[in-house]
């Protein structure tokens, strides 16, 4: 089995193929330019350099937000016509989650946070117990100040001031509880703004 996933909610892009739940294959690149302009051909490279094609993908890992409106319009556009015609399973996936899953445990409890936009910032809360990781809430909107002031430990994917840095990369899609990957269709694939 192949798995291929793809994280493109914010200014970066980050990509993996794997066989079984092995990497085979990473890649992150942070361009100036629009995702609109690089993410054909970095996918490319990428199926360049593991000698793969889009029909030896038996399972699509799509991150659909939260995040840049943009940028999360593009990369569902783009897997729904890359894969259209293709037999392949799709699978959604938060990239809160991915977050998540990238964050080294320095405590058992942490909230995701969002950029701020319009002076708010979407969170969510999650627990790191007997090598698990589960949600601790649903999504929730906090104020800005609110979110600088509150205890606790806080992860973004994006520099601010309030919460430690941890990407979104797509090579951590298999250790995000299965729970919270849904098996979707490509052509419903929707992202969460």
């Amino acid at each position: 089995m192949i798995a291929f996933a793809i994280d493109a909610s914010f200014n970066a892009v980050s990509m993996s193929f794997f066989k079984e739940s092995d990497v085979i294959y990473d890649m992150f690149a942070d361009s100036k330019q629009t995702h609109s302009k690089v993410l054909v051909g970095l996918m490319d490279c990428a199926l360049r350099a593991t000698a793969l094609t889009l029909d030896d993908i038996d399972e699509l890992y799509c991150s659909i937000g939260p995040g840049n409106y943009t940028s999360l319009r593009v990369l569902a556009a783009t897997v729904k016509g890359l894969f259209f015609q293709k037999n392949v399973n799709v699978y959604a996936v938060n990239t809160f989650d991915l977050v998540a899953a990238g964050y080294r445990y320095k405590s058992s409890e942490f909230t995701v946070v969002s950029p701020v936009f319009a002076h708010q910032v979407k969170c969510l809360d999650y627990v790191y117990s007997n090598g698990i990781i589960e949600r601790n809430s649903d999504i929730y909107i906090k104020d800005e100040s609110e979110i600088m002031q509150q205890e606790g430990v806080k992860i973004s994917p994006v520099k601010s001031d309030y919460a430690d840095k941890v990407l979104p990369l797509s090579k951590n899609v298999f250790r995000v509880n299965k729970k919270f990957i849904n098996k979707a269709e490509l052509g419903l694939l929707s992202p969460i703004y």
